[in-house]
């Protein structure tokens, strides 16, 4: 049976949106947001703010010095743990996210909540993701301010980039 995360991944996979994100974390008692826009598409998800990024399923993109640079090439991949097999999760109605209605899920690990996520409840995608400390306090967060679903032309992938690595 498909877990709330196993529908998200799916939805991230197969969505196309376009919107603006905030991100918020916590670093030595100072709090710091950035708010980016963002586009995907194709399986193509880019980022656009103080940084570019730009994603796919086994690839992460990183926009400096007028080119882009590939941080994470296929041959470095992840590998999807099952989320029951990390976490315990619980589910409940749960408040509207970028005007949408969503459903929360309480991801929980040695006895104490370690992240939130709330699925948009028409499309499964994840809206907004908070992640906790043992005290039970926010130490960060990403959050969709607006988002658009829909059909639109998908982001272009980065193209081709050399491994300018020493060797």
């Amino acid at each position: 049976d498909a877990t709330p995360i196993d529908r998200a991944r799916t939805a991230a996979a197969s969505t196309s949106y376009t919107g603006s994100v905030t991100v918020r974390w916590l670093d030595r008692a100072v709090v710091h947001t950035e708010t980016m826009q963002v586009r995907a598409g194709g399986g193509v998800v880019r980022f656009e703010g103080a940084a570019k990024l730009a994603a796919t399923a086994s690839q992460r993109w990183l926009f400096r010095d007028g080119d882009w640079d590939l941080m994470s090439p296929v041959g470095v991949g992840h590998q999807d743990v099952s989320v029951t097999a990390k976490y315990r999760y619980t589910t409940a109605v749960g408040p509207t996210v970028a005007g949408r209605p969503t459903q929360m899920v309480d991801l929980t690990a040695d006895g104490w909540l370690q992240e939130r996520l709330f699925l948009d409840q028409v499309t499964g995608l994840l809206l907004r993701r908070q992640q906790f400390d043992k005290a039970g306090a926010e130490v960060r967060s990403v959050s969709f301010d607006t988002i658009t679903v829909g059909p639109a032309a998908p982001p272009a992938a980065p193209g081709p980039s050399v491994d300018m690595r020493p060797h």
